[in-house]
């Protein structure tokens, strides 16, 4: 964030603006996806959550500026709903007997990826810089990594 707050020249409460409503965004596609879950599946509906949100994270590694990086923030935090589906799914999948631990287990992941991708992301804008890729590409070029392996995984996801 740092690298962007400083190409974009945004402000302390732009910074805020683009991280709050990513949040609430998560609570009302949560609200969504739930019965999408019920109707189709948490398999179906996680891949098509992780495709979708791939979008938007390529998309912001191709704004221009404030408003194109915060309308794609905004529809990256969608993606927080998987917390919904990943409980569906383990609620299904696992016997009443250990369904509480395997759910306990679970929810706990999606905020070890969260924490993965803040420590990880920054590596690759370091490596992007050591291989020569200047300081307004390189958070650019690390943003579509996720991007690429969003729809792979989905495919993963939906095919295993």
């Amino acid at each position: 964030m740092p690298l962007i707050k400083r190409q974009y020249g945004l402000t302390a409460d732009q910074v805020a603006n683009i991280n709050i409503p990513a949040v609430a965004v998560t609570i009302l596609v949560r609200l969504i996806v739930g019965p999408m879950c019920d109707r189709f599946g948490p398999r179906k509906v996680y891949s098509v959550l992780l495709l979708a949100a791939a979008m938007p994270v390529i998309g912001a590694a191709l704004s221009t500026g404030y408003d194109s990086f915060l309308w794609c923030r905004l529809a990256i935090g969608a993606i927080g709903a998987s917390f919904i589906i990943t409980q569906y799914h383990t609620s299904v999948m696992f016997a009443p007997n250990v369904v509480g631990t395997a759910n306990a287990t679970t929810a706990g992941w999606g905020n070890a990826g969260a924490g993965a991708a803040k420590a990880v992301i920054p590596m690759f804008v370091a490596a992007g810089h050591r291989i020569g890729v200047g300081e307004a590409s390189a958070w650019r070029v690390a943003l579509i990594v996720p991007g690429i392996v969003m729809p792979i995984m989905a495919f993963f996801y939906w095919r295993l």
